[in-house]
């Protein structure tokens, strides 16, 4: 099982939104862990953030994502779930 997720917002066939959603259901009743998800996307308006968090998404970069805060999270997230 993933313990981090990462998600483009706009991704072929499904985007990240609709992703994110899905996984949920799906892990809701099936596993006592839920992945952190995390959205990454070049949007950055407020509206956005929330529509990334109303769909069950955990955190936000915006790209370019910065390789030394993708690493520090990922760190703190596993310190998390360990």
């Amino acid at each position: 099982m993933y313990k981090v997720v990462l998600l483009d917002y706009s991704m072929p066939i499904m985007s990240g939104l609709e992703a994110a959603r899905e996984m949920r259901l799906l892990l809701d009743n099936s596993q006592a862990f839920q992945p952190y998800i995390v959205c990454c996307s070049a949007y950055e308006d407020d509206n956005f953030k929330e529509e990334v968090y109303a769909a069950g998404m955990d955190k936000f970069l915006s790209k370019p994502v910065n390789a030394d805060v993708l690493a520090n999270m990922i760190k703190a997230v596993l310190k998390l779930s360990s």
